[in-house]
């Protein structure tokens, strides 16, 4: 499973409940569907790396990747 952020700038979508795992990297163009059934497009994936720091003192790196939707558009 690949960790993941859903990310929107669209104010109606914004209080949706996206998923927080995918069973492999989404594309571009792929959709996306709320909790409440409610779909967007993948327009934009960045890999990136969350730190946080642990009981023991040290900061330990988590991958994850940010995924961005939309609406879809005309090209």
């Amino acid at each position: 499973m690949v960790k993941a952020i859903c990310k929107t700038n669209l104010d109606e979508f914004k209080q949706e409940v996206w998923p927080e795992e995918f069973v492999a990297v989404p594309n571009i163009g792929d959709w996306v569907q709320a909790k409440s059934g409610r779909v967007l497009h993948v327009v934009k994936i960045m890999h990136t790396i969350m730190y946080a720091h642990s009981l023991e003192g040290d900061d330990r790196s988590y991958p994850y990747i940010e995924v961005e939707l939309s609406k879809k558009t005309s090209i």
